[in-house]
């Protein structure tokens, strides 16, 4: 990665909106409480979410300003608007606590473990099951968004679970990525010392 290129780009400030339409996306989970978070504009907002998602990954390559910061940003906007979306959605009992509770247990875990892993001058590079935990975590919070869903309650427990189990498996295939180079970085300081 170039780090010489500026950190205001058009990629990262389209990273940064998903900071602003955040609250927008709680507020209108919070407010359909009587349809248990789901509405139309809800959906409209997410899908703005998503797309800022989709572009700002293809922006930066596109234009080659993939940069640390950037790498660092786009995780952190998912994680707030997910996890964010996820407790207000406990808030209006669409979902149980303990499912989302696992999702924020490993994902602020998983994000010291990086700071634990940066400091020790170990990069652990993103596999594909990353991907596929985005895309299942972010359908079970459109499906639970979309009012036409809203009676199908099995089908939202089932959807939550799913995200919680692959959430957990990569949260696993992470530190086991980690620890080794970790670990091997560590005996080198202390041969030094």
């Amino acid at each position: 990665m170039v780090e010489s290129r500026p950190r205001w780009n058009w990629a990262n400030i389209l990273t940064v909106s998903r900071f602003f339409l955040a609250p927008i996306v709680f507020w209108l989970v919070l407010r359909a409480e009587s349809d248990k978070g789901a509405s139309w504009w809800l959906v409209i907002t997410a899908a703005a979410v998503v797309l800022s998602d989709a572009w700002d990954g293809k922006l930066a390559r596109k234009h080659q300003n993939e940069s640390r910061f950037g790498a660092f940003l786009d995780p952190f906007a998912d994680k707030v608007v997910v996890l964010g979306c996820a407790a207000c959605f406990v808030a209006v009992g669409r979902y149980w606590w303990l499912p989302v509770a696992l999702l924020w247990l490993r994902d602020v875990g998983i994000s010291v473990l990086r700071v634990f892993y940066v400091r020790r001058g170990v990069s652990v590079p993103a596999r594909l099951s990353a991907k596929w935990k985005v895309t299942l975590q972010g359908a079970a919070l459109i499906a639970a968004a979309l009012p036409p869903l809203k009676t199908y309650d099995e089908m939202h427990v089932i959807l939550i679970w799913a995200a919680v189990a692959i959430t957990l498996y990569t949260g696993v295939l992470y530190l086991k990525d980690g620890w080794p180079s970790s670990a091997t970085a560590s005996n080198k300081e202390r041969k030094l010392k």
